[in-house]
This record gives structure tokens, sequence and C-alpha cells, in this order.
């Protein structure tokens, strides 16, 4: 199919509206809201297509239709298969991505390097991970995305875009700086650039710096990439004559830079000690580098300023649109769908972030999604679908799969973009839960409310009331792990790790067995930890119905398992929105 693109859609184009049930509908209540198109990079069945139209859905036998319109991209069919085969229908595709250029700053210094200066060393090294403590890793929690640091310590603008080409445009091209001619997969759908203080340092003209990030500008404007810039901030070696200069760029940069299509960012006022002419008290290694705690901190303050800039990734649009005029003979919908992303943040080879959602059987549905960082590729997995048994020449899959990126930021996992009529309610669970037992169900109560407009969530019980009857859907996250206070010494461990129940007027609604990762602790040679386990159920529910959510693990009784509680974006959480 050629080089996997990224295309940014201004709007969802609504394609035989009077077929979408006023529940699948999606509200993309901002206008700076954006659907991006994903193109399957490989699958697992024989249909799969570049260029598609609803209609294909209905001629198994005329997947691939004219490519000649951009905008058919994204559609994916396979043959059925025998539910919990090892052939079940899958897809790869493309998630968008970002990339952080610059300095010292970028690449995480003092603590920490990027994957061009591994290890203190003049290198490419594609598998060097990003840390916590370093803004790609800390950016990747907070808006999703996986974000590839290029950042270099001591370089001006002018290195920067002397490697643009490769380091940006993911472009087959060598500066010379020893790093070869290629480093990224294909475009980012964002640049996040921190630079210009070593210009000042070495004496750099302020029309030199500005002709540079000007440049910058217009490169990333013209290839559809989105731009932020983060203004110079404050250095406590600096003469006055560097500070007049950090203040004259400031303002050229906010005034000038969104000419050219790109966000400015405050760095300035997060880095000075408001009652002193010092870096800020506590958050810096030097008098410019900041540690591990300031990054983090700067992080969560950029994302704050994102607000209305679409960087944040909320889940996948879903469609499988069919010709009205002509019912489908050979097409079934999907109904469960798993989705896997490989961990890119220096976690152990092969592993992945699993999340898993019942479909409802619309045209149009929202999956959340909460890669936090750690994947730019999906691998979707259809479970089951809703035609009863497998007939012969019968398909499943999608005319387009598209990635929802919203301009909001959220502490909470997920957030669900379809018709929410009503907000629901969010919480997480603060402390851990030790002593998971294997007999017997623990009820997960999550003990820190986060937003409760209507009142639904009882914090010490755990359990969710439903308000009014209607269609809801609830997100669950679980961060499971051993308890290394209690070593498990099973150097292996069949599927099936984890029982998650979900109950709804205590009644079973999901039984869901997942498999941890590596289950014994770091004093047995294991991690220590496991995979974030996310699960979405839609149900009809009636006001009054009590929800709540329970565990168990089946690693033998010797075994001791908790659930990690914390106030970060990769802990233990709940959401619950009502859909219709």
């Amino acid at each position: 199919m050629g080089k996997p693109k990224i295309k940014i859609l201004q709007e969802l184009v609504d394609i035989h509206t009077s077929e979408l049930a006023d529940n699948a509908k999606l509200d993309i209540n901002k206008s700076s809201d954006k659907i991006v198109n994903t193109i399957a990079t490989e699958d697992g069945g024989n249909y799969s297509a570049g260029y598609y139209t609803y209609g294909h859905l209905n001629n198994i036998s005329s997947v691939i239709s004219s490519n000649l319109d951009p905008d058919l991209q994204g559609g994916w069919l396979s043959p059925l298969a025998p539910v919990n085969d090892e052939s079940l229908p899958w897809v790869k595709v493309d998630l968008p991505f970002g990339v952080g250029i610059g300095d010292s700053i970028y690449e995480g210094h003092t603590a920490l390097h990027s994957r061009l200066f591994p290890n203190d060393v003049v290198a490419y090294d594609p598998d060097y991970p990003n840390a916590p403590g370093q803004l790609s890793y800390e950016l990747g929690l907070i808006t999703g995305m996986y974000w590839f640091n290029h950042g270099i310590g001591g370089q001006e603008t002018d290195n920067i875009w002397n490697r643009w080409r490769r380091d940006v445009l993911a472009e087959t091209y060598d500066p010379g700086d020893g790093r070869g001619s290629n480093t990224l997969p294909r475009k980012p759908y964002v640049v996040h650039i921190h630079a210009g203080i070593n210009d000042i340092i070495h004496g750099y003209l302020s029309a030199d710096i500005q002709e540079r990030m000007t440049l910058m500008a217009k490169s990333a404007r013209d290839n559809g990439i989105i731009c932020i810039f983060d203004n110079i901030g404050f250095y406590n070696s600096a003469t006055s004559d560097m500070k007049a200069q950090i203040a004259l760029m400031n303002t050229w940069m906010a005034t000038t830079l969104p000419l050219y299509g790109a966000v400015v960012l405050d760095y300035y006022t997060f880095s000075k000690q408001p009652d002193a002419e010092t870096v800020r008290t506590g958050f810096y290694a030097d008098g410019v580098h900041l540690n591990k705690r300031g990054y983090a901190s700067l992080a969560r303050d950029f994302a704050k300023q994102l607000g209305g800039v679409p960087i944040f990734l909320k889940g996948l649009i879903l469609e499988s649109l069919l010709d009205p005029l002509e019912l489908p003979q050979k097409y079934s919908r999907p109904k469960i769908v798993k989705v896997k992303l490989p961990l890119k943040t220096g976690q152990i080879s092969g592993e992945e972030l699993m999340f898993k959602s019942e479909l409802l059987n619309n045209p149009r549905v929202f999956m959340p999604l909460s890669p936090q960082g750690f994947g730019y590729t999906a691998k979707i997995i259809i479970n089951n679908w809703y035609l009863t048994g497998v007939i012969d020449n019968t398909y499943t899959g999608f005319s387009k799969i598209r990635v929802l990126m919203s301009e909001t930021p959220s502490n909470s996992l997920f957030e669900n973009k379809i018709n929410t009529t009503s907000v629901g309610c969010k919480a997480h669970l603060l402390a851990d839960v030790d002593n998971i037992a294997e007999e017997t169900y623990t009820d997960i109560v999550f003990s820190t409310i986060d937003s409760d407009p209507d009142d639904m969530y009882n914090e010490s019980t755990g359990r969710v009331t439903i308000p009014e009857d209607g269609i809801y859907t609830f997100n669950v996250a679980i961060s499971p792990s051993p308890d290394p206070t209690t070593p498990y010494d099973g150097a292996t461990v069949g599927p099936g790790c984890y029982n998650i129940l979900f109950k709804l007027n205590n009644v079973v609604v999901l039984n869901e067995v997942v498999q941890a990762l590596d289950n014994r602790s770091k004093a047995t040679g294991g991690v220590g930890y496991t995979n974030l386990i996310n699960i979405a159920k839609t149900l009809y529910c009636t006001k009054g119905n009590p929800f709540f959510v329970q565990i168990k693990h089946n690693l033998g009784a010797a075994a001791k398992m908790r659930i990690n509680g914390g106030v970060n974006f990769t802990e233990t959480t709940l959401a619950v929105y009502k859909v219709s």
C-alpha cells in the first residue's frame, strides 16, 4: 500500500446520516477536535484495502476502490473465523505520535538522555527508552501519544534546523552528524520545539534565531504537522544583555510564530522563582536544567496551556457504514474488540497494553483508549461479531478506522465523546489494595472521586447508582501486581491470571479473564508488575441499579496480589458515562 500517511480532517464527514442511530452519532463539542485517519499496515486476513467506500461491505469481491480520493482510506475486511481460534480477524493501524526536538532540556539533562544521544554517546538507538522525568515520557502519559525524544544537549537552532528533514519530516536524509539518515517511521502528528537559550549563550543575533524558528514553523505548517514552541526560560548565569535578549525573543515568539500556525507556550514563567532572580526552587538540578520532578511538573503545566490544541488521544472511531439501499448479505458487524499496543518506553520486550470493549451494533461507535505514550501502532482484534455462528464467505471489519484527538486534557484514563448527555462520574484508587485473594472476589472501591456531578458514586462502598434509565458505558482500568513482600515463586503462569467481574444490580454482566505479563516479584527475577488492564462495556441500565467491580486471581494460594493505587495517569480508575 505504500508508505502510511496521516491526514488531519477539519471535521467528521457524516455519510448517510439517516442510517445512524441517535446514540451512535459523535458529539464533537469543540471545533478544534480532530479526526485523524489511520491506514492498515498489516493484517491477518485476505482483504485489507488502502482505499474504501461504505458500499464495499456489501461487495466482498470488489474491495479496492479508486485511489483518487484519499478520504476513502481506512477500510479493512477479514473472513470470519471460529471464536477464540488463532485466526481471529485482526489488523494493525498507525496511531498519531509526537516528536520533541531541541537541546538538553528536551533531552532530559542532567539525569537522562535521548535516542539521539543514548548513554551520553553520539549515536542513534531506535530502541532507547523514554523514562520518567523526561518531557517525552511525561507528555506521553498526559496526551496518550508516543513522543520520540530528539533532543540533543548543547544544540542551537541552526543545529536543529540542519537535522529537521530527518528528525521531524521523516525524510531519508543524512545531516552529517554521525546518526545516519533515518530516525522516524513516518511524519509525526505534532512537533514540540524547545530551543534558543544556547543561541543566546553563544552570542547569536536575535534575527538569526528568529529566521530559523520561522523556517521550522513554516515547514511544520506546510507538512500538516501541528507545531508547538515553548519560549526561552530563565538562566541563572545570564548577563543583563542576555536577559534583555531573552525578553525580546519571548515577545517576538508570542506575537510572530502564531502567524505561521504555531502554538507558543510560556516556559519562562514556570522556570523563574517569582520572588528572586533565580530558577524555580526545588525544580532544577542546576541553573538551567530541571530535575526529574521539574520535568514532570513542566509537562503538566504545558498540558494546561495546550487546552484548545487537539493533541490528546482519546480513542478510536470504528465505522461500519452500510449501503442504505442494499441489505448486507455477507457482512457482520464486530461485537467484541480488543486493541493491543506494544510498549515503547523501556518496558520489557513483548509487553503490551490491552483494551477491550463490547461495541454497540451501530454504524459508528467510539472505543476509548489511553495509550499513555506507550505505542504508535495498534493491533485491533475482533473477538466476536453480531452474526450468530460462522457462515462461509462471510466477513467482518470496518469501513473506516479513525482516531479522535481532543483539545481537552484529562486526569482520567478515559473521556467518552459519544453523545455524552450526562458527565457521569470519574474516580480513582488512591491507596494500594493488598491481599487480593484466590478463592473469593474482592470489591474494588475507587476511593477518590474526581468528578461526580450526578451524585452517582459512593466512594465508601464502590457502588455506582444509576440516576435514570438509559445506556451507559463503564470504563475501568486496573493496575494489578504481585505483592513484593510475599513473592510468588512460580516460574510460569498459565493464561488467565485475573478474573474481573462487572456486576449490575448484583448480576454478573461481564466476567473477564485476563493474563498478567509477569507475575513474579522482583525478588524472584520478575518485573514486579503487570500490564494495565483496560475494560469497557456498554449496557442498558434502569434507574436505581447498583454497579460495582470485583477482582480475584488464580495464581495459586501461595501468591499474594495487589492493585496499585496512586495519583498519576497510569493507576486504577473508573469512569461512567450516559450515552443515550
